[in-house]
């Protein structure tokens, strides 16, 4: 019988690594909803480095959407 290692939001299997906090948190600069989905997924993981790593990835979307929208009303408002 096959077991599945490693699944989010189990609690169980090894912490982040490093290269894919890195690639996860360059995405969310391209890609917002990338960080914010799968940092809520992290951050339900009992794991304590999962959790850090999913509230990363989260505030780092929710930071780029408020970029992004900031960006929005000041092109707005200068006319672009």
């Amino acid at each position: 019988m096959a077991t599945v290692e490693g699944r989010v939001g189990t609690g169980s299997g090894a912490a982040v690594s490093p290269e894919m906090k890195i690639g996860i948190t360059i995405g969310t600069v391209f890609i917002p909803l990338l960080g914010i989905i799968l940092g809520a997924m992290y951050m339900k993981d009992a794991h304590p480095e999962k959790k850090s790593t999913g509230r990363l990835w989260l505030y780092t979307g929710i930071g780029v959407v408020a970029f992004y929208c900031f960006l929005t009303v000041l092109a707005g408002l200068s006319g672009l």
